[in-house]
């Protein structure tokens, strides 16, 4: 019996992977949330009752009478799209699921901070909360250029010459009207424009506009906001530290390799971030391994226009120029399974005896691929 390589589809590997598999990337303090998206999807379960095609169209048609109508917002272009939500895997601290924790910041009218290194999931767990719950969502992108009329207002020329008239900024519309305001590397946000925020952040939850009559807006029911950033960051800032107190609720997002076990299909790809972060946190690289990076790397290979060669070439070109040698000594002890795998195949044993050609393409060099073309 000798062995091939088999090319399956990428959808197919999912079905490889076994519940012991998943517990080894299990944490001992936080773990994922236990919604199998891949494997639940397009599944019906064998033990359920035939239904009529009458009889499902009467049970649908009950559901939709029975369904609340969804009332349009005033906003409802910032409202992300439902992918966000059903994409999202979630993770939990301690009994308390992360998506919990922002409904009890709504609810309780608390600020939440979340912070933790590039790439880990923070972003995506503001926009799955906005998108589950119907709540528009605005991201500003904390930096020095942050400009405060484009976010809470100012007076704009009409059609009629030599007249203004006020024109709300969108930090202004969450406040009159609810959502999700997103403040992104929140450390990096300018003295001007959080000395208009400290009022929304506190207890009295308003803001004054000056340009515009000194009017006091009061936050909706439904506004929150949510600050994250990455200490890591290089010439990052602490947060003030009376700033900071205005965020009760804090989450730490770390690299869970339960999480990434449900986003990233190769076991080898995970197995080279988890070599890579560790010399990583010896201080032999400076570019730490992001979850987007390992999912943008498989998406890749899996393209056929693309494959694998070129998907982990592109990885290597995320780090920088010293860091580059010891990356492609991590790539090439995996060579070539983790191209193969990262590519959609698989070895398998057969039955039927096959010579594999020793100049097979499958055995050229990944870091050859750029010099072929």
């Amino acid at each position: 019996m000798k062995q091939t390589v088999k090319k399956i589809p990428m959808s197919e590997l999912d079905a490889l992977a076994t519940s012991e598999e998943l517990a080894s990337h299990s944490s001992s303090n936080v773990s994922v949330t236990k919604t199998n998206r891949k494997a639940s999807r397009n599944v019906t379960s064998s033990k359920a009752p035939a239904k009529s095609a009458t009889a499902a169209k009467k049970a649908t048609a009950a559901k939709k009478v029975a369904r609340p109508r969804r009332v349009e917002h005033p906003l409802e272009h910032l409202i992300p799209a439902g992918w966000f939500a059903e994409d999202y895997i979630g993770r939990s601290f301690g009994v308390v699921e992360d998506k919990t924790v922002l409904s009890i910041a709504r609810e309780t009218k608390q600020n939440t901070l979340i912070f933790g290194p590039t790439g880990p999931g923070k972003t995506s767990l503001v926009y799955a909360y906005a998108a589950e719950n119907n709540l528009p969502l605005y991201s500003v992108a904390c930096n020095g250029a942050l400009d405060p009329a484009t976010l809470f207002g100012g007076w704009m020329p009409t059609e009629t010459a030599g007249t203004l008239q006020w024109v709300d900024g969108p930090v202004t519309l969450l406040m009159r009207h609810g959502g999700v305001l997103y403040l992104d590397e929140i450390n990096f946000l300018m003295g001007r424009v959080s000395a208009v925020l400290h009022p929304a952040l506190d207890k009295r939850r308003e803001i004054m506009l000056q340009e515009h009559n000194n009017e006091h807006v009061k936050a909706h029911d439904d506004f929150m906001v949510v600050g994250s950033y990455n200490p890591e960051y290089e010439d990052t800032r602490p947060l003030n530290k009376a700033f900071r107190n205005r965020f009760a609720l804090r989450m730490h997002f770390d690299y869970l390799p339960a999480v990434e076990a449900e986003l990233v299909t190769s076991p080898l790809l995970l197995q080279l971030a988890t070599s890579l972060r560790a010399r990583h946190a010896a201080g032999e690289i400076e570019t730490p391994v992001s979850t987007n990076m390992l999912m943008e790397c498989e998406s890749f290979a899996a393209d056929e226009r693309l494959g694998s060669a070129f998907a982990l070439s592109n990885f290597v070109q995320a780090f920088g120029v010293d860091e580059k040698s010891a990356v492609e000594e991590a790539i090439n002890q995996m060579m070539p399974a983790l191209g193969e795998e990262i590519e959609g195949w698989i070895i398998e044993e057969v039955d039927e005896e096959m010579d594999l050609d020793d100049d097979d393409d499958s055995e050229i060099g990944w870091a050859d691929a750029e010099k072929e073309g």
